[in-house]
């Protein structure tokens, strides 16, 4: 599998923010699978909403519902083809050493 055919796959924390709201519009136009955060319902989170991202209410000031998104977000993604979850999970968050 070359990076071309590679699932886009993204994670933005404060999704209702301009910044974030418009960052997920536009990787949703070009086919990426996108989780949002976001801590007040906002419109722009009924608009992201329809249009697929996946959308878990988190408030970053409260450790219980930062833990409760993590779960929630490792369950979300969708594993590609033959990849497990584990494996998507690791292509996504792997850091240099």
């Amino acid at each position: 599998m070359n990076i071309q055919e590679k699932p886009n796959n993204a994670i933005i924390i404060s999704v209702s923010s301009e910044i974030g709201a418009e960052m997920a519009k536009r990787w949703v136009s070009r086919g990426s699978q996108i989780i949002g955060t976001y801590r007040t319902e906002t419109t722009s989170i009924q608009c992201l909403s329809e249009i697929g991202v996946k959308l878990i209410k988190c408030d970053l000031s409260n450790d219980e519902s930062v833990k409760s998104a993590a779960f929630a977000e490792r369950h979300m993604l969708t594993p590609p083809n033959d990849q497990t979850a584990r494996e998507v999970f690791v292509d996504l968050f792997q850091v240099n050493s």
